[in-house]
């Protein structure tokens, strides 16, 4: 038995943490996070994201970019509440969501799936 655990700890150790889930698909052919697609019932549908919205930033994180709003996103977890800037219809706002638990898909492939 001893053994068994030794040799899973470092699995353990090394597993990367849950990350949050938003539940967005995103425009893989511009640079800044363009929602293409929100996942109905995901945390992003409850916030009220739309279709168009630009992501600006993940509480004070900038996300000028996808790749920087799937970082904003890993740095939390699960039931997590954070406020993201988004731009719609040229004009900037801030809404709350609490994220979800992933079921299956990473924010980073999500991020580049569309």
């Amino acid at each position: 038995m001893r053994l068994l655990a030794a040799t899973f700890l470092p699995l353990l150790l090394s597993s990367p943490p849950a990350d949050g889930y938003l539940g967005v698909y995103l425009d893989t052919e511009r640079e800044e996070a363009v929602v293409v697609e929100v996942i109905p019932n995901s945390p992003a549908a409850a916030a009220g994201l739309r279709v168009g919205d630009v992501l600006l930033a993940v509480g004070d994180r900038a996300t000028p970019d996808r790749e920087s709003l799937v970082a904003a996103l890993e740095s939390h977890g699960p039931g997590d509440t954070v406020v993201l800037r988004l731009r719609r219809d040229g004009t900037e706002q801030a809404v709350s969501v609490t994220l979800g638990k992933r079921g299956g898909l990473s924010n980073r492939r999500l991020a580049h799936a569309r």
